[in-house]
């Protein structure tokens, strides 16, 4: 028996000293996972964070500047005869009037403008009439027009494209 007593507290003393180093090892985990997330908070926090609002500021401060050149620098300007339609659904109740100019840095789109008017007329009449009466008086209506009517006129030109298009006149009765 008392072999047996001796074995089991062998056992047991050997149980408690695993016990002991699972917890050593468990503490050790833990507290390097602590000093890891702390480092990267820190790390972050002073090093990295600093440098991107840097990074954003500059970033910024070139399209603001790119902005600000482009704006000053005025092109030819085209300006089209009025146009008057009838929107989609009114029944020939309600009439739209636009007016727009385009705006380009070269005077042989100014040309090829003036020689495809006709055919630029024809294509703003079938986009005017397309809309209702309730997407022009949309307050985003003359923003994503503008886009559209871009896109739509530089597909017709050969020479060229216009940067930017401009309202006149919108009236809608």
């Amino acid at each position: 028996m008392p072999r047996s007593r001796i074995n089991n507290n062998r056992e047991e003393i050997l149980k408690q000293l695993e016990k002991k180093s699972s917890k050593k090892k468990i503490s050790v985990f833990i507290i390097l996972i602590l000093l890891i997330s702390v480092s990267t908070f820190a790390l972050t926090k002073i090093v990295l964070y600093p440098k991107f609002k840097k990074y954003q500021i500059s970033k910024n401060k070139i399209k603001y500047e790119k902005k600000s050149k482009i704006k000053k620098e005025i092109g030819e300007i085209l300006v089209f005869d009025d146009i008057t339609v009838n929107p989609n659904k009114s029944n020939g109740r309600r009439f739209a009037v636009a007016s727009i100019a385009v705006e380009t840095f070269s005077k042989d789109v100014i040309t090829e403008l003036e020689k495809r008017k006709p055919q630029i007329n024809s294509m703003l009449i079938k986009y005017f009439r397309s809309k209702t009466v309730i997407e022009l008086t949309q307050p985003w209506f003359q923003d994503s027009s503008t886009t559209v009517l871009i896109k739509d006129i530089n597909q017709l030109l050969v020479n060229g494209r216009i940067n930017n298009l401009y309202y006149l006149k919108l009236v809608i009765q």
